[in-house]
């Protein structure tokens, strides 16, 4: 898809941060006249973005708009590409689509894929009125203070090697937090299997469904769901929430930009989905583990049962120890934690 006069105005705004660009010379690279570098400008400012013009110097973007758009991601991914990687041998080509409202992004990214969507389809909403987590829960999402994305992959994986996709997207959202925010490595940990936790609190689950070819034993779509809590007010959380759930703005103290968080995040994916057979980035998200070494319980049969979390295996699985002294791997599972450690 062919860049607007739009986008490739933010591009170069984007490309060399606090310097002005005379409209006459972003006419020039772009090949279009004054006034439509002027209409691009001005539909940009409509958009959030502070751009700024200089008496006799011209444009300049003070800062990035907190509103996601379309033209705002792909400027931040054009960058990242030519900093990061000039060539990629696969790169995905993001379709990306920004919704005002949907009722969940997953929903509609199964949809699309069910009628053929392509692979690195991504649909973003500024809020979700049916926002959907793990085991059927809602998910909150009010709008203008979370991303909520979902994105379609149609890699050539087997089925085992497909059941790594969940923690491997959970770790490709934590790095990007962690790239954009400009934190540590290893600040955002990762509560098995799917959801990612700073000071003690949720600030992100993943949602992965995926259709199957059992005949072939491989994958024929993963639809990946990132809900993000970017900068909720903690008094905003409804009130069960409210000891569990926290927003990355109050948890790193900063303002996190969204159109860079958001392809930051697309990034980590194009850049790592390759490696998802090869085990070796599992010892990143073992690293991570927000539950090893605590007490949980596990709801098996009905009925919940408490055990020790020992590790996390290569495998991706879960390593408890029941009371009675009995050991298991899991898969999958619910489980809810304690604050105690064994």
């Amino acid at each position: 898809m062919p860049e607007s006069i739009r986008d490739q105005v933010l591009r170069l705004l984007m490309d060399n941060p606090n310097t002005s660009i005379s409209g006459s010379e972003l006419a020039s690279k772009l090949h279009v006249t004054r006034s439509a570098v002027w209409k691009a400008v001005e539909g940009l400012r409509k958009d959030g973005f502070p751009i700024e013009a200089v008496t006799n110097r011209g444009y300049r973007l003070a800062g990035e708009s907190g509103k996601i758009s379309e033209g705002g991601i792909r400027a931040v991914l054009q960058s990242l590409s030519h900093s990061i990687k000039k060539e990629n041998e696969f790169w995905i080509g993001w379709d990306i689509q920004v919704l005002d409202s949907a009722v969940s992004t997953n929903s509609l990214a199964k949809q699309e894929a069910q009628k053929g969507a392509e692979h690195g389809k991504v649909i973003i909403a500024r809020e979700q009125l049916g926002g959907r987590g793990r085991s059927g829960r809602t998910f909150f999402s009010p709008r203008d203070t979370g991303l909520y994305l979902s994105v379609i992959l149609r890699p050539e994986y087997s089925l085992e090697d497909s059941f790594r996709l969940t923690a491997w997207a959970a770790l490709c959202v934590a790095k990007a937090i962690e790239h954009t925010a400009q934190a540590p490595e290893g600040t955002v940990q990762i509560k098995w299997i799917n959801d990612l936790f700073l000071d003690g609190k949720k600030v992100c689950g993943i949602l992965t469904e995926a259709s199957m070819d059992l005949e072939m034993r491989k994958l024929e779509y993963a639809v990946i769901g990132v809900g993000l809590n970017l900068s909720t007010p903690a008094k905003d959380f409804p009130l069960e929430l409210q000891d569990k759930a926290i927003s990355l703005e109050d948890a790193l103290g900063k303002k996190i930009p969204p159109n860079s968080l958001i392809a930051a995040i697309l990034m980590e994916m194009e850049d790592s989905l390759a490696e998802i057979p090869e085990p070796g980035w599992m010892e990143d998200y073992r690293r991570r583990s927000f539950l090893t070494g605590k007490e949980i319980e596990i709801l098996r049969d009905g009925q919940w049962r408490r055990c020790s979390v020992l590790d996390i295996g290569m495998d991706g699985k879960l390593e408890v120890e029941y009371l009675d002294g009995t050991r298991e791997r899991l898969v999958s599972g619910e489980i809810r934690y304690f604050e105690q450690s064994f």
